[in-house]
């Protein structure tokens, strides 16, 4: 399949996400109720309300919600759009990635095609950060300092990458000397910023 008709594809699919199907089950509306704790009432999160997700997931919710307030919105629906504008260039970019260095052939049109099949999934939740943060590395021929990076960034926005970090090391060669303290910087390097988002909590 040519670029083009792939691009069609996928602005096509996400414009039909985003305008055409209607707000049904979903989390959103408690991202705004969040977003609108703050905002609103100057109530944070953790110290003033109950909030389940780790602490840098708060500005994805909060950012859309700004741009509501700002633009006068009053409905779930518009703080939806909003929402997913958010998280749409983590999808963008994942895309564009999938279509310049395919790592196998048709893989553009196997991402939108099995992204789209979510529906409202996609942007009605902020997995397709964490699927960024997760896939990113990959594509990008990061060293294992991107692994880290990327990884530890994800584990504090939902601990998800934390789960895989591991299968990292099945990548290393080391010297004899090295194994130690390469594996030692990586996990410190991973695992500080979920330490953070841990304390931040508390």
């Amino acid at each position: 399949m040519r670029r083009f008709e792939i691009d069609i594809f996928y602005f096509v699919s996400r414009a039909a996400i985003l305008l055409a199907l209607p707000l049904f089950i979903s989390d959103v509306g408690l991202y705004h109720e969040y977003a609108r704790n703050l905002i609103e009432h100057g109530r944070w999160p953790y110290a003033h309300f109950d909030f389940e997700y780790p602490p840098l997931a708060f500005p994805l919710m909060l950012i859309p919600g700004w741009l509501h307030q700002l633009f006068g919105f009053q409905d779930t629906e518009s703080y939806r759009l909003l929402f997913a504008v958010t998280l749409l260039p983590f999808d963008f970019l994942l895309f564009l990635k999938f279509r310049t260095r395919s790592p196998f052939p048709g893989a553009a049109f196997l991402y939108v095609l099995l992204s789209s099949a979510l529906c409202l999934l996609l942007f009605d939740r902020f997995d397709i950060a964490v699927g960024f943060l997760l896939a990113w590395p990959f594509l990008g021929g990061a060293s294992d300092l991107g692994f880290a990076f990327f990884w530890g960034v994800g584990g504090a926005l939902k601990l998800v990458p934390l789960a895989v970090a591991p299968a990292r090391l099945l990548d290393w060669k080391f010297s004899r000397g090295g194994k130690f303290l390469r594996s030692l910087c990586f996990f410190l390097l991973l695992f500080t910023p979920f330490f953070l988002s841990c304390a931040l909590g508390l």
